[in-house]
């Protein structure tokens, strides 16, 4: 029942049952003393089943992809074997040479420790990510209710935001914790809007173990909280002086709470597992803007034309149009609250490298929640101002939301639906080598390779760790070659040089000897003897 795939029918029934349960307690405003309650309204119901048909489908495909090798070394095999690490009291990731909590601080791995006891891996993170993604979809419905005090406009927001392109993009993306944030902070802010403080501290709190730079993002949600509380006016909803004054109070709670997670982890816990130094993305990404995270920050500060200049790159330009577009353009008109998506969406702009502002990667998955949040409040702005704008913003997002799913979006029925790996000829080849491994050896394999064998103390990302690439800090060596007792490579896509280190291991009288070579997949152990 547990084996590498058991889990996966069981978690895919437990989350989407979950759906349900959350739609009964919490999807309509709480009924006035003295009233009684009445059934869940049917725009909830046909939420749910976008939900459920999201989770499902989405989970489906990314499973299949994993098991026709189409996840890879970075990021599948880093976060799997980490889970594996933490699930067993360990802290190296050879992966990508670096302790798991100096890579990032990802504290929702103990929550999913059980996952990995139960024999889980890659597709149970998959599915559990698509889950967690879909069940986004209940409190931007829920949120868009209360604002526009309409369920079924609610249902018409769920349905927008599960078609939102960079949101089907997470579930493609292989697996990243911080995908977990983006439902927690749509509920915590939610939460907050029904004052419902106990439960906003727990959304919060989940969505800090997610990532480091998930500290942020809480810090503006409680900024945005305080300064409506400043400015006299009623936070979130509701009314009454007691209860702005308690949004405030939370606010401030929540800014501090933030602030001083995403300091801590990167000042302290980062360095301290690095052995001083922030974290490797700052000198990978932002090295020519300074060495520390001090020097980066101060110098786009003290240099906005830099920052002009670079928002102004077409690339910059089209991904901004990716993330708006959507959307309708909505969020411009919830500025405070699209100030969330601030952090990353200056990290987005001013890094290096340009896959970093590509709606198909996981670097969106901090800026969604202030984008869908800024969204709704536009809606609420226009259609506060104007009640008839509601069925022709209806007609402009839909057709935003279709034609940006339908352009950009990785769902089957997309233009780019074609993107999830399907299977091939080769492979039944990798299984078979995969399978061919002993459990807990020792063991270096290509980036398509490697996810399948993370559940182990070594495993690395070939060349590594024979030529270190990629590894450790800025390339650092460190690995012990002597860790590796089996190669699973596939020659396809191989580089010359990485060519070249494999036929000098596998050369006659070299360190390893070839147990089997079909389609292009070479299995080869360790030569007796050899240290």
């Amino acid at each position: 029942m547990f084996s590498r795939w058991g889990l996966v029918p069981m978690i895919s029934m437990v989350s989407t049952s979950l759906a349900p349960a959350l739609a009964r307690r919490a999807s309509r405003p709480v009924p006035p003393p003295g009233t009684a309650r009445r059934g869940v309204h049917p725009a909830t119901w046909v939420t749910v089943a976008a939900v459920v048909l999201f989770s499902a489908v989405t989970s489906g495909l990314a499973i299949r992809a994993h098991r026709n090798f189409g996840t890879w070394g970075f990021d599948m095999g880093i976060y799997d074997q980490a889970l594996w690490l933490v699930a067993r009291g360990h802290s190296f990731i050879t992966v990508r040479g670096l302790p798991v909590w100096g890579h990032h601080v990802n504290l929702v791995l103990y929550l999913l420790a059980p996952v990995s006891w139960l024999g889980g891996g890659p597709s149970a993170l998959v599915a559990i990510q698509s889950a967690s993604l879909g069940l986004g979809a209940l409190p931007v419905s829920w949120l868009t209710r209360d604002r526009l005090r309409s369920p079924w406009a609610g249902c018409f927001a769920a349905v927008v935001y599960l078609l939102y392109p960079p949101v089907g993009w997470l579930t493609w993306i292989n697996f990243h914790p911080e995908a977990l944030s983006v439902s927690a902070l749509i509920f915590a802010w939610w939460l907050a809007s029904r004052r419902r403080w106990v439960w906003f501290g727990v959304a919060v709190g989940l969505a800090l173990s997610t990532r480091e730079e998930v500290g942020l993002q809480v810090a503006i949600m409680g900024a945005v909280m305080m300064g409506r509380w400043v400015f006299g006016r009623r936070a979130i909803s509701g009314s009454g002086r007691g209860a702005v004054r308690a949004d405030g109070i939370a606010g401030a709670c929540a800014l501090v709470a933030g602030a001083m997670w995403f300091i801590v982890c990167s000042k302290l816990v980062i360095p301290h597992y690095l052995g001083g130094g922030d974290a490797f993305y700052i000198r990978h990404f932002y090295g020519a803007y300074g060495s520390t995270m001090g020097e980066v920050v101060a110098h786009l500060v003290t240099h906005p034309g830099t920052v002009v200049h670079l928002a102004a790159q077409p690339d910059r330009v089209r991904f901004a149009a990716d993330l708006l577009g959507p959307l309708g353009g909505l969020p411009i008109l919830g500025l405070p609250f699209l100030a969330m998506a601030g952090p990353q969406s200056l990290a987005t702009l001013a890094g290096s490298e340009g896959f970093l502002r590509d709606v198909r990667f996981q670097y969106t998955a901090l800026m969604i929640p202030g984008l869908v949040i800024g969204a709704i409040e536009g809606a609420a702005l226009l259609v506060r101002r104007r009640r008839s704008l509601g069925k022709v913003l209806a007609v402009w997002l839909a057709i935003c939301s279709l034609g940006g799913a339908m352009l950009r979006g990785p769902l089957p029925f997309s233009a780019q639906g074609d993107t999830w790996v399907g299977p091939t000829s080769r492979v039944a080849a990798m299984q078979a080598a995969v399978d061919s491994v002993p459990s807990g050896a020792g063991v270096a394999a290509t980036e398509n390779i490697i996810p399948h064998l993370t559940h182990r103390r070594y495993a690395y990302d070939f060349p590594n760790p024979f030529l270190p690439m990629v590894y450790g800090v800025d390339g650092a060596a460190g690995a012990n070659p002597a860790t590796v007792t089996w190669l699973v490579v596939d020659r396809q896509g191989l580089s010359p040089k990485y060519t070249a280190v494999l036929n000098g291991l596998v050369r006659v009288g070299g360190r390893f000897a070839v147990v089997s070579e079909r389609d292009g997949v070479v299995v080869a152990r360790r030569r007796v003897g050899d240290g």
